[in-house]
């Protein structure tokens, strides 16, 4: 992927059935969940039979779960890329997909309540999703402002890198666990708090994207 904004298309495509593919790009944890690997498998996508109104023909569609599927999205995508004899033109897709999916998860409120709309443990949680969805953009675009960033940012940004070694889905699984507990922590820290990141909490969790996403190009070369 030699265009570090072909990323963004994934926003761009989830407009062609929005009700359907916005579900990949987040996922409703209830404030106390803790996300396990076995948590993130009680979170995909299903298949489903839908007739058409007065026709007898039935189309197969998947079905995402109604509270989001980032992560298992994020592990369907890193399956795909890991899969052999694969094609550079699906490798270039998958890579471009994923890139954006490691972003939203490290984006708190992509993890988090929303609205007044069920939670993934069923329940609503009114103030945590009010409160989230007047914070949304503010979170999205926490560093706009910020770039280019400065020498002292960007230092702090290499700083908070981490080396991670991913071997197996199992691997990828505790990864994308491990984030997704992170981005839930600070989304509560913030509510507690009526605020939004400050620049310091911004970079750390961008940090943690990198070092996924780091993480993911570095199984695929060896």
């Amino acid at each position: 992927m030699k265009n570090p904004e072909y990323a963004c298309i994934p926003d761009e495509v989830r407009h062609e059935n929005y009700n359907l593919m916005i579900q990949f790009h987040y996922h409703s944890a209830a404030p106390d969940a803790v996300v396990t690997p076995e948590y993130i498998q009680r979170y995909s996508v299903r298949t489903a039979n839908v007739r058409e109104e007065g026709k007898s023909d039935t189309i197969s569609i998947k079905i995402p779960h109604k509270s989001g599927v980032l992560y298992w999205k994020i592990l369907d995508l890193y399956n795909r890329m890991n899969e052999k004899d694969l094609k550079e033109y699906r490798y270039n897709y998958y890579l471009m997909s994923i890139a954006h999916f490691i972003g939203d998860l490290s984006q708190p409120l992509h993890n988090y309540p929303y609205n007044k709309k069920l939670a993934g443990d069923g329940k609503v949680y009114e103030s945590h999703g009010i409160w989230s969805a007047d914070k949304h953009g503010e979170f999205d675009y926490a560093l706009d402002a910020a770039y280019p960033l400065s020498k002292e940012d960007m230092d702090y940004l290499l700083k908070k890198i981490s080396i991670i070694n991913i071997k197996s889905s199992d691997d990828m699984s505790r990864e994308v666990a491990n984030i997704a507990n992170s981005s839930i922590a600070l989304a509560n820290t913030c509510f507690k708090e009526k605020r939004g990141m400050s620049r310091k909490e911004a970079i750390g969790q961008v940090a943690m994207s990198v070092s996924l996403l780091k993480a993911v190009l570095h199984k695929k070369q060896h």
